[in-house]
């Protein structure tokens, strides 16, 4: 399938084996004529696969601090302020 570039203005073919056909922006061709190939370009979207649009913004490796919490366990407790002395038992009362 191919589209007329955008830069390049409507045309009619004058010789060839497809003569008097004409060509003209925003339509798809199935075929064109080989000796203008370079006015045309495939009009199929170049989209990047899922996994690499989602870290497209991110160094590599590195989650945002919204992903961090997010995939954090849920277990109702606050273990950050726990020292060692309190987790042996040992910690003032």
């Amino acid at each position: 399938m191919y589209r007329l570039k955008n830069n390049v203005a409507d045309f009619v073919c004058v010789d060839g084996p497809m003569a008097r056909r004409s060509f003209r922006q925003g339509v798809i061709y199935a075929e064109i004529p080989p000796e203008e190939q370079h006015k045309f370009e495939d009009p199929a979207p170049q989209v990047a696969p899922p996994d690499e649009t989602k870290s497209a913004g991110r160094s590599r490796g590195k989650k945002s601090r919204q992903e961090e919490i997010e995939t954090l366990p849920a277990t109702g407790k606050q273990e950050e302020n726990t020292t060692n002395e309190e987790l042996e038992g040992g910690g003032a009362s």
